[in-house]
């Protein structure tokens, strides 16, 4: 059974996080962007959404200062799903913004015990990496998965697991207000989750210091 990591982040508690008031909480904007030499436009495939995912994600968990943490962050950003992360997190006392901001500052540490996985190029990435097929969610979203298999760090071959990259069809524009798409949709993640029973141990999902100045 999967086991949803990404968006669980916020499910123990309603109450907004005092700890966002000191930090730059970002407005996300579908729109079309370029990060590691890939256009994510309304053409990319989730593959190549993944693909860039993985390269940021491992930036993030090996970030050397906060500049190049920032970084790597703002591409998360670039790739979030607005309107499936907010609709999944309507029940909890947080804006649009702070929701959006506490999903996409857990997904390094989320995957950091793996992060030496993620050291392919695009073509690699397209070999290894597989999109189940797409289809219409329950909130109306097109929506799929693009499945990365992950050995243990640890060498324990009985140990490798799926990480599973959940993504939506998002209108480019869009910030949650009506009226606000040209018409064009792109693939944008909503969460991450294991496909397995076993999670990595605990010691090795380190908080990272998303601690970041204004």
């Amino acid at each position: 059974m999967a086991e949803a990591l990404g968006l669980a982040v916020l499910a123990a508690g309603c109450e907004r996080n005092v700890r966002l008031a000191d930090k730059t909480v970002p407005t996300v904007t579908v729109r079309p962007v370029t990060h590691y030499g890939v256009a994510l436009d309304e053409d990319a495939t989730p593959e190549d959404v993944a693909y860039v995912l993985l390269r940021a994600l491992r930036d993030d968990v090996n970030a050397a200062s906060d500049e190049d943490r920032r970084r790597a962050l703002d591409v998360q950003f670039d790739l979030a799903a607005p309107n499936a992360i907010t609709s999944a997190l309507r029940h909890q006392r947080l804006t649009r913004d702070e929701a959006i901001y506490q999903v996409v500052t857990h997904w390094a540490p989320i995957v950091a015990y793996y992060v030496d996985n993620f050291d392919f190029d695009l073509a690699t990435a397209r070999q290894q990496l597989a999109a189940t097929p797409s289809h219409v969610g329950t909130d109306g979203q097109t929506v799929c998965a693009v499945v990365v298999p992950l050995a243990d760090p640890g060498g324990d071959e009985r140990a490798a697991v799926f990480l599973e990259i959940m993504l939506a069809r998002e209108k480019a524009g869009d910030r949650g207000a009506a009226g606000s798409s040209n018409g064009k949709e792109f693939w944008r993640v909503v969460q991450l989750q294991f496909e397995t029973r076993r999670r990595p141990p605990q010691a090795a999902l380190p908080l990272l210091p998303h601690s970041l100045t204004p």
